[in-house]
């Protein structure tokens, strides 16, 4: 997949962003939870230390009341005087908290309720008060037995909602020898306790008995019913142990309860959820920031990737230009940035400098070789440049009369028809594969297999024959058009093993290819004078091509160089795969047969 400057640089700059502040939010974030759980931790032990020297406060209160109310009941049981015993009876219930009063003594080991006062005044109307007392002794028994050990007894004795009740027993006489003989139990109303614990809050306070009945809430409604909560994870685990004070995190709730110095217990919990909240919404407001970061980050990237991937794509286009041939360009006036950019702008300029001077001399020399040769020399591994034995097919292409020619005419004219010639010919020789190795005053020498021989070298080297053959035909109609003589040719062809490589001095050589191929081709070439034909072909040759040509054997010869007689033969025409023969021939063909020298017909 292919991405962009500006796509590559956002994911970068994304990625390396996103790892420098996604992690430090995230531990910044869960730090701040830790710091937050163990900050809740120490203020719930500290809330419910704090409210249970509170409540000690109210129940040292209301003990010395009771004790002070336990006095007074006893001396209206000592007192015969009825309007006394009426003062003190109208002075205990003057308190608007008490409700009842029972007072035991101790005889003969065993504790007896010797007397009972009970509130006739209340704030609800519940009924007979005296009833609702029977029943709260019945329902609500009070460990009396405890408090004449001298254990100050504290618990709940709300039966009706709506009136909450607490029952207080304290020792509050001895005998001479110190023995407790006498044990008060006072029932207060809990509204005073109940409005300490009222109060809603994220955190949850309250405030239970001994045996885990609430004494205070801030549900209403489990306070009127005076619930048990000894099954709640916290109280249970706060009743089962021996300390005043502790720890309880459960079921995601974090918990403190303390024990006052007389029994009752407050309890303190909240939420985990609520203490995460904080955490929770400073990592929100985290990932915010860091989007917002990562927003501005595209942004800023995005413009700065302009700056950068603008001027490259202007210089991909400028070379693009050049790709296509079109040198005439500057990449230093399209871009002119002075960063790495502008300093690549003048590097493509230097590189079209060097591609101008390249292409001038490349325009040089393929005039001077010839586009074959530059593009041979270009492709031949270097180690194939030294010389390299292959097959090859060589074409030698001579004019005839072309001394007598030169006399008769200007050298200018001889230069022109030359040009023209050698134009048709080379082309003929280009467009059937074959490579123009050089020309030898009017002769051509042409190859085919270099730089690599292919299958078909032979076949392609005799049909170039042919369309050189048809090709003079043109250009002589067009010479007798313009008033001027008509031109022949002679052409040899052989197929044989050479020699390919370079000839020449250390600086100065020449893509040719030599031995005894080359020769005999030359031989054959001359052999058409001695024959009369314009085209021959050798004997290895003709064996090659002849299920496509129209050969005919024409005859042996001695050539100088060869120690046996050569068969030659003259090329016809084609043959087409059905075996039809098509003759290929010209006024140009075949001319007056002479004699040449180091050729001897049989």
């Amino acid at each position: 997949m292919k991405l962009s400057i500006a796509t590559k640089l956002i994911l970068v700059s994304l990625f390396l962003i996103a790892v420098a502040t996604i992690p430090l939010a995230w531990t910044t974030s869960a730090h701040f939870e830790r710091e937050s759980l163990a900050k809740e931790e120490a203020t719930n032990q500290r809330t419910a230390v704090s409210r249970a020297q509170e409540v000690d406060q109210i129940l040292r209160a209301l003990i010395e009341r009771t004790k002070t109310f336990a006095i007074l009941q006893a001396s209206i049981s000592e007192q015969r005087n009825e309007a006394l015993q009426g003062v003190i009876h109208r002075n205990i219930l003057a308190d608007r908290e008490f409700f009842a009063l029972d007072g035991f003594i101790l005889r003969d080991g065993e504790l007896r309720r010797e007397s009972s006062i009970v509130q006739d005044s209340l704030p609800v109307d519940i009924g007979s008060p005296e009833e609702l007392l029977e029943k709260i002794r019945k329902e609500r028994p009070f460990p009396v037995e405890s408090v004449a050990q001298g254990q100050i007894e504290i618990q709940s004795a709300t039966l009706d909602p709506r009136l909450p009740l607490m029952a207080i027993g304290v020792p509050v006489g001895r005998d001479a020898l110190g023995k407790i003989e006498r044990v008060a139990v006072t029932y207060f109303q809990l509204a005073r306790l109940q409005r300490s614990f009222s109060e809603k809050l994220d955190r949850k306070i309250f405030l239970l008995d001994s045996r885990g009945l609430v004494l205070g809430h801030p549900d209403e409604e489990v306070f009127l019913r005076g619930e048990s909560l000894a099954s709640h994870p916290l109280v249970a685990a706060a009743l089962a142990g021996e300390s005043r004070r502790g720890l309880v995190n459960y079921d995601g709730f974090n918990g403190a309860y303390a024990r006052s110095a007389f029994g009752p217990m407050v309890v303190s919990e909240i939420s985990e959820e609520l203490i995460r909240r904080p955490a929770l919404e400073a990592r929100r407001e985290s990932v915010l920031i860091t989007g917002l970061i990562l927003s501005l980050a595209i942004l800023a990237v995005f413009f700065f990737s302009t700056t950068l991937s603008r001027p490259i794509e202007k210089l991909a286009e400028l070379i693009r230009e050049v790709g296509r041939g079109n040198l005439d360009v500057e990449a230093k006036a399209a871009v002119r940035t002075r960063d790495e950019v502008g300093v690549l702008a003048r590097a493509v300029d230097e590189m079209v400098i060097g591609l101008k001077e390249r292409a001038k001399a490349y325009s040089v020399m393929r005039q001077a070789l010839g586009a074959s040769v530059i593009e041979t020399l270009m492709t031949m591994p270097e180690e194939d440049m030294g010389g390299k034995r292959q097959p090859v097919t060589v074409l030698f292409s001579d004019l005839r009369d072309f001394t007598k020619f030169s006399e008769g005419h200007s050298p200018e004219e001889v230069v022109s028809m030359l040009n023209e010639y050698f134009d048709v010919m080379v082309r003929v020789v280009s467009d059937n594969g074959g490579w123009l190795d050089k020309f030898i005053g009017d002769a051509i020498m042409a190859v085919w297999g270099v730089p690599y021989p292919g299958r078909d070298d032979s076949e392609r080297a005799v049909n170039a024959a042919v369309q050189m053959r048809l090709a003079l035909a043109e250009l002589n109609d067009r010479r007798i058009a313009r008033g001027q003589g008509p031109i022949k040719i002679g052409v040899g062809l052989h197929s044989g093993e050479a020699i390919v490589g370079k000839i020449g001095a250390t600086d100065r050589a020449n893509l040719t290819v030599i031995g005894d191929t080359v020769n005999l081709a030359s031989r054959i070439e001359a052999s058409t004078k001695a024959f009369g034909v314009d085209i021959l072909v050798s004997e290895d040759l003709a064996e090659r091509v002849n299920t496509g040509f129209w050969l005919e054997r024409v005859g042996q010869a001695e050539v100088k160089g060869k120690s046996k007689p050569l068969s030659f033969y003259k090329l016809n025409g084609s043959i087409a795969e059905d075996g039809t023969r098509t003759l290929l021939r010209t006024p140009y063909s075949e001319y007056q047969a002479e004699a040449v020298d180091k050729i001897k017909v049989g």
